[in-house]
């Protein structure tokens, strides 16, 4: 990617954007990154050696807000666990959505990258 990408996440985070860290690598960061809203907070808590917008593969983020959503994606934070020994997933799990008949679904996200494809009905 061309240009500042320390610019870029801090304009990221100024135009509005909401994002959450889904995935990192322990590789180049430790876990507690993991879950972690990508804000300024977290931008300054970043070691040197790894790229504001983890263009080198050190994380991956979720965006769940900004001006180009018609509204912000509802979902929670669980667990964080270790996957292949050497990424750290912090699950996400939408809220309850409603699909075109009326029925009412749990839908589970494994991770920001993962998608199960069972659906339970909700209680």
């Amino acid at each position: 990617m061309g240009g500042n990408t320390g610019e870029l996440a801090q304009s990221f985070i100024e135009r509005g954007f909401k994002a959450i860290v889904a995935v990192v690598d322990l590789n180049f960061l430790d876990r507690k990154f993991a879950g972690r809203e990508f804000d300024r907070a977290f931008l300054s808590d970043l070691p040197e050696s790894v790229d504001p917008c983890g263009e080198n593969g050190e994380f991956h983020s979720f965006v769940y807000a900004g001006p180009i959503f018609r509204k912000r994606v509802a979902f929670a934070a669980a667990e964080v666990a270790l996957r292949e020994n050497r990424f750290c997933y912090c699950d996400l799990v939408p809220t309850e959505q409603t699909f075109g008949n009326g029925k009412k679904f749990g839908i589970i996200l494994a991770s920001a990258a993962r998608v199960l494809s069972q659906l339970e009905p909700a209680s």
